[in-house]
């Protein structure tokens, strides 16, 4: 598995500026690439995107507000960890909705790159958007901190090198999210949408299970 979805290298590896995680996202998008141009298949249905409004925006930013400032104060120490991951997963759900990356057909089309009629820059626009504020929270802030703010130390790999697990499995996740244009983050939200789709979610599972005990860390 290539680290469960795009954003655990793009967003959290690359920020850190670490080589590993570039050489990752190289890696599986160069696959998904090909594999999309390769055999394009035939466009997953399309979720009717929503217009959104400044003030919807601005609404769906209150989960920031619970996660930062108000489950840090009224929580319990014990129960915050749990707390707050919830908060920041239902953000990032709404986020994805915000974003369209719900559509497996914009993914795709983003994978057709320019060349295509169809090409949509949207998932640009995403990666840039997150990458670029936890770069500079990184090299800024985050690099010379002791410690998180609400945790007793950081969690970072304690891995950077290029081996063969990470190659193959990022070309797994490619050719996976070239072929569907879903990744797990919006897959598991689609789970909701469509039901029927429940095998994807339990090849995810089986493909990380069986990994595990193929390749144990």
């Amino acid at each position: 598995m290539a680290n469960g979805c795009t954003a655990g290298h793009m967003l959290c590896g690359m920020s850190r500026l670490s080589v590993r995680s570039t050489i990752a996202t190289i890696t599986f998008f160069a696959t998904a690439v090909a594999v999309h141009l390769l055999h394009p298949g035939q466009q997953p249905p399309r979720i009717v995107p929503q217009q959104f409004k400044a003030l919807t925006v601005l609404l769906l930013q209150i989960p920031f507000l619970f996660y930062r400032f108000i489950i840090p104060a009224l929580a319990p120490k014990k129960w915050y960890q749990n707390i707050s991951s919830f908060a920041v997963a239902v953000h990032f759900a709404l986020g994805l909705a915000l974003a369209g990356m719900l559509q497996p057909s914009k993914i795709q089309n983003f994978l057709a790159l320019p060349m295509s009629p169809n090409f949509d820059p949207s998932l640009a626009f995403v990666a840039i958007g997150g990458l670029v504020p936890n770069v500079l929270a990184w090299t800024t802030q985050l690099r010379y901190a002791s410690k998180p703010v609400f945790g007793a130390k950081f969690s970072l790999p304690d891995t950077d090198g290029i081996d063969w697990k990470l190659i193959v499995g990022s070309i797994i996740f490619g050719a996976g999210w070239g072929w569907s244009g879903i990744c797990p983050g919006p897959g598991i939200v689609l789970e909701g949408a469509f039901v029927e789709r429940w095998r994807s979610i339990g090849t995810w599972i089986l493909g990380m299970s069986v990994g595990r005990l193929i390749t144990p860390s």
